[in-house]
Parts: structure tokens; sequence; C-alpha cells
């Protein structure tokens, strides 16, 4: 899914088969804790509304941007606790041209 919750399906990007691979998870007899991607370089979480079950969706940003404190860009990456197959917190870091710390406010927070 997009930043909007809409189906990120298409040639250009997303995923050519998005809406077959949600059916799949729809009908899966055990469905996923999360689903964590990347490619999108602002980063986002939206659920995934499986029925019975919404499964959240996380794509942590682009580890790979240059601290740009002008055009509010940096590197993150998330680090996701588990305890057995519950998703039980998730912290995203930024870089702050230093250091990656925790992101202020907590992951998403800042909405980059």
């Amino acid at each position: 899914l997009d930043r909007r919750g809409g189906l990120y399906d298409g040639w250009d990007h997303g995923l050519r088969n998005a809406a077959a691979l949600v059916d799949v998870l729809r009908h899966a007899a055990r469905k996923p804790t999360l689903i964590a991607h990347g490619h999108q370089h602002h980063g986002y979480t939206v659920p995934l509304d499986l029925g019975y079950v919404t499964v959240p969706i996380f794509d942590a940003g682009s580890s790979g941007y240059a601290h740009d404190p002008v055009r509010d860009r940096s590197a993150c990456y998330n680090v996701y606790h588990l305890e057995g197959p519950r998703l039980v917190s998730v912290e995203r870091y930024r870089h702050d041209g230093v250091r990656f710390a925790p992101e202020a406010g907590g992951a998403y927070a800042t909405g980059r």
C-alpha cells in the first residue's frame, strides 16, 4: 500500500501484482505479523486490512539519504521488537548528521 493506504500496483512503482498479493494474504491461514518494505524515500506506516486482522506495513524510508536538514531529509532505519509472533513496538532511527538517533517523538512522528 502507498502512504495513503491505496493499492501500490503499477508498472513504474509498486508491485505489478499487488492486488494478487493482498488476496493471497487475505486467504492465508497464517497472517503476517508485519510487512516491511523499502523503495519509497519518505518513511510511512499504514494498516493493511485483511478481514479479521489488520497488519501494519512499514517503510522506514531511505537508508541511503544524505543528511540534508534544509530539505528535512535523512537516512532512516527501523528496529522491530517482537515477542513470538506479536509485534510489541517499533523504533525508527534517523541520521542527525553525526549519528543515528531515535526519531524525536517516536517512530514516524516527524512524518518523514
